[in-house]
């Protein structure tokens, strides 16, 4: 985001030039004039006499005609001040003489030139200030002259001009041996072009540096403050069809201060603007960075950085065609010290409300980023209770309204924390300062059919790093929001990450990561398409040779209702900050949370919900460990709905990590699909726990959920109407725990319940499906690689698929070949290779729920088996009916239960009239590895009438009589 102002020994920034457009310039159409420097002041002729003050340097003026493309006014040196008298004895030696002023500098250009025009003014540096005399025996000495302030700069162009460049430099402040600096120069760069096709421009303007002390004179030496460095400010504007204008402010380096007590120059503040409109297209680059605070020395204090305000620098609201437009703002670093207060970071504020309401299209960027604390250089010889400074804030702010388009790109970034470094050799150590916070906020009103975009990146600054048994610095924090509401049909997209900063690094114990919250941060609206991405990160913390510091926390929750878009997608994700340590004790990986309740209320919308929990882990170090992650996904539509959970507390398999708990729930008009996922450690004792759950009042519904950790916890349920698709699957990995699938479809006459269960020692995995209405499901397939079991059922099944199923098993087939068929299903459960010695147990089942007007007998047709291994130990099959046991009987092998199963049937007695809950279960117990499945039938059929029976028993009296008369 904001790189720190070049430290410059010579204060000129070269412009960058239109060179190919330049080529056929004459060298005859240059122009300049140089101010008469000042004249040098008269050192002391004798013995303790001062030395005179030297001249100001001469102002100068150039207004370039129209045959000069280039021009430049250099603005006279002031004059070096005169040396001071030495002395001897106990003489008072002389005083330097004061150095004199840079002149001023001024070009313009008001005239229509031919080729265009470059512009340059450069202040004059102010005069150096005379030496102090000396004292040969070094009792007392002199002071040093008052140095020169540097010369102000201004460039000026308004002309008709397709292109031209300003440059404006101030003049650097008169430095000396004492007293105070001279100010650096102002320096201000105008540009205005005006033309019907197309203008182009770049315009530069630098602040002159503050005039600091060089050297120390001997033992009465007192020092000197440093001067504050030249503000820096541009004006950029441009009319035409076609505009592009460029341009850089940057503030004046603060002077060097001296001596206890005194303080080093501030950095020059920097300011930009550009205004202007085009029929076409509007372009502009523009950029404001605060000079760098003076550093202070043998105990003085450092000067601050400069800071930035940019208060809507963009003035553009006639523009009828395209905008493209930047703005950016860095806060200078605040100026180091060796044991007296450390410069403050320079703030940097920069905010644009831009009303577009005729622009076709607008692409914004606005930055900010605020400056790196003031260091520490630290002497054992010399303790102290000095500290680093804080890292400067960085704050960027944006609002749009505008009929077309938008792309719009917002960055704020906090500036690091000081650092306390040992002197070269030095034994001494200090803290690090805390990062400095970051803050932005983006929003945008449209009325557009096309599509737009918004970015929002915010990041809060690293703490300063530490030495010896000092901490280091925390990372700071970040606060942001987004959005983008159209009144229109075009598609949004609004992206929005908040990142904590990284702790400081320390010899001893690091800075803790920067945390993160955002709540409801990213927003939007449209008839089109939806998309929305919020995530928080909490920053690392530093790196320690000893003991670390813990990750920063990352909480991302957004509760969104819409009620327009066609399409919706959002995703929340939370990834917390990591723990460092080379050695020692480490500290607590940054804990995550990510909930998302998603509820659109648009018929037919495609609705997806997504959220993500990653905690930090910790790696090294001894009693360190990784933190919780949560991850909770809602999403609730009038047309397809589709939800995601993952929550993973990842982390070294030798270090603990936290605990993971996700849930996912997804419930559509036309379809569902839920999953989630939680992982963590399997070695350590972590618990996991996924949840998914999916229902879809009509299409197909899906659930399924992952669960890894040493305890775990999975469970999955779908729910579905009539025949559609219906399915849910439960997985768990883990030393112990469980995992449920259960499957729900509902009819008109008709409920059908699925569940499949199992304990969890090493993977398991359950599934569950149910139909109404649907296709049978066939007994086709057995299930080998996996341990698990599974239940799959059909209420009122379709008759063609199962005159399939019946066709195989002739014998079943006509004990139901009269009855009403309730419903048909498969069971089945298997064993893999087992992770430890013992028994595994699985429990599926299937639900009939259903109403008979009158009684009816229950008949269930066995429809055959498979089977692999041996390890099958023992299958109980139950029949209940609310609760009443029909029918019971255990299996103790493999091939009793094959013989069973192989097409039969069985009359299950009497039902009543009235509501029937048919509960159908089936347990598997498995001591190795082996596999075993069923398919089964249920069907009712009516009980005779009374004037049946009558009938019945009538006809087998006549066929007893007819035997007795035969015989």
């Amino acid at each position: 985001m904001h790189r720190s102002q070049p430290r410059q020994t010579v204060n000129r920034l070269r412009p960058l030039h239109f060179a190919p457009l330049l080529l056929a310039v004459a060298v005859s159409q240059a122009y300049g004039a140089t101010g008469a420097p000042g004249a040098p002041g008269t050192h002391a002729a004798t013995p303790g006499g001062n030395g005179t003050a030297g001249g100001h340097g001469g102002h100068v003026v150039v207004a370039a005609t129209v045959q000069q493309y280039e021009a430049r006014a250099v603005g006279g040196v002031g004059g070096a001040g005169g040396n001071g008298g030495r002395s001897y004895g106990n003489d008072t030696p002389g005083n330097g003489g004061a150095g004199g002023n840079g002149g001023n500098a001024t070009v313009t250009r008001t005239v229509l030139s031919t080729y265009g025009g470059e512009l340059t003014a450069d202040g004059g540096n102010g005069g150096n200030a005379g030496a102090a005399g000396e004292n040969w025996d070094r009792v007392v000495a002199g002071m040093s002259g008052a140095r020169g302030n540097g010369g102000d700069a201004y460039a000026l162009m308004d002309t008709g001009n397709n292109y031209g460049t300003t440059s404006a430099y101030g003049g650097a402040g008169g430095k000396g041996d004492s007293y105070d600096g001279g100010l650096g120069g102002a320096a201000r760069a105008v540009l205005k072009l005006r033309r019907t096709d197309s203008v182009r421009g770049e315009a530069t303007a630098v602040g002159g540096l503050g005039g600091g002390v060089v050297n120390d004179n001997g033992g009465t030496f007192s020092g000197g403050t440093g001067a504050a460095g030249g503000a820096a400010a541009l004006e950029l504007e441009g009319t035409a069809a076609v505009v592009a204008l460029e341009g850089v402010a940057r503030g004046g380096l603060g002077g060097t201060a001296v001596g206890a007590g005194n303080t080093a120059g501030n950095g020059g503040a920097a300011t930009v603007s550009a205004r202007g409109s085009a029929g076409t297209k509007f372009s502009s680059t523009i950029s404001a960075i605060g000079g760098d605070g003076g550093r202070g020395a043998v105990h003085a204090n450092g000067g601050n950085g400069g800071a930035v305000t940019l208060r809507n620098p963009f003035d553009v609201a006639g523009t009828s065609g395209e905008l493209d437009l930047t703005v950016s703002g860095g806060g200078g670093d605040g100026g180091g010290t060796d044991s007296g207060l450390a410069g403050r970071a320079g703030d940097a504020h920069v905010s644009q409300i831009l009303d577009a309401p005729l622009a076709s299209a607008v692409k914004l960027e606005v930055g900010a980023g605020g400056g790196n604390g003031g260091g520490l250089l630290v002497w054992a010889s010399e303790p102290s209770a000095a500290v680093p400074a804080v890292g400067g804030q960085g704050t960027a702010e944006l609002r749009v309204n505008a009929r077309g388009p938008v792309t719009l790109n917002l960055a704020a970034g906090g500036g690091t924390g000081g650092s306390s470094k040992r002197a070269f050799g030095d034994s001494a150590g200090g803290p690090g300062a805390r990062g400095g916070d970051a803050v932005g906020h983006s929003t945008a009103t449209i009325d557009t059919s096309l599509a737009s975009t918004s970015y929002v990146n915010v990041a809060g600054g690293s703490g300063g790093q530490a030495t010896d048994r000092f901490r280091g610095g925390d990372g700071a924090g970040a606060t942001a929001s987004g959005s983008v509401h159209n009144r229109g049909s075009g598609d949004v997209s609004v992206t929005l990450w908040a990142t904590g900063g990284n702790g400081g690094a320390s010899d001893a114990t690091s800075g803790n990561g920067g945390s993160v919250t955002l709540v409801n941060a990213v927003g939007g609206s449209t008839s089109g398409s939806l998309t929305l991405t919020q995530l928080a990160r909490g920053g690392d913390s530093g790196l320690s040779w000893q003991d670390g510091g813990n990750g920063g926390d990352a909480v991302s929750r957004l509760t969104l209702q819409d009620d327009r878009s066609r399409n919706v997608t959002v995703a929340v994700q939370a990834l917390g900050g990591r723990a460092h340590a080379a050695s020692g004790l480490n500290g607590t990986g940054g804990r995550a949370e990510a909930t998302l309740a998603l509820v659109s209320t648009t018929a037919g919308a495609i609705v997806t919900g997504e959220a993500t929990a990653e905690s930090g882990y910790a790696y090294n170090g001894n009693g360190s460990r990784g933190s919780d992650a949560l991850a909770h996904s809602t999403v609730l539509a009038a047309g397809s709905a589709s939800s995601k959970a993952s929550a993973d507390s990842a982390g070294h398999t030798a270090i603990p990590r936290g605990n993971a708990d996700a849930l996912a729930r997804a419930t559509g008009t036309t379809g569902a699909v839920a999953t989630a996922r939680a992982a963590t450690g399997t070695v350590n004792m972590t618990a996991a726990h996924g949840r998914a759950e999916a229902i879809a009042t009509a299409g197909p519904a899906r659930a399924q959920s992952v669960a890894i950790g040493y305890e775990v916890e999975s469970i999955a349920m779908s729910r579905a109407a009539g025949a559609a698709a219906n399915e849910a699957l439960a997985s768990g990995q883990g030393m112990r725990g469980s995992a449920l699938a259960r499957s729900m479809a509902t009819g008109p006459s008709m409920v059908v319940g699925t569940s499949a269960s199992g304990k969890v020692a090493g993977v398991t995995e359950v599934r569950t499906q149910a139909n109404v209405g649907g296709s049978a499901f066939a007994l086709n397939r057995l299930v080998t690689s996996t341990s698990g079991g599974y239940s799959f059922a059909s209420g009122t099944p379709d008759p063609a698929s199962m005159t399939t199923l019946l066709g195989n098993a002739p014998a079943a087939a006509a004990s139901l070949a009269h009855d009403e068929l309730i419903g048909a299903g498969v069971m089945g459960a298997s064993q893999a290779l087992a992770l430890t010695p013992g028994s595994y147990e699985y429990v599926t089942s299937a639900n009939f729920q259903f109403d008979t007007t009158g009684s009816r007998y229950l008949t269930l047709g066995l429809l055959g088996s498979l089977a692999a291994g041996s390890g099958l130990r023992e299958l109980e099959l139950t029949v209940s009916n609310h609760g009443t046991e029909l029918f019971s009987q255990s299996f103790a092998s493999v091939a009793e239960a094959r013989l069973f199963f192989s097409d039969n049937a069985l009359n299950l007695g009497l039902l009543g009239a009235g509501s029937q809950d048919l509960l159908v279960s089936a347990g598997f117990t498995y001591s190795g590895a082996g596999a075993f499945s069923f398919g089964y039938a249920l069907g009712v059929s009516p009980v005779p009438e009374p004037q049946t029976w009558m009938l019945m028993l009538l006809g087998l009296t006549v066929v007893l009589v007819r035997r007795k008369a035969r015989a």
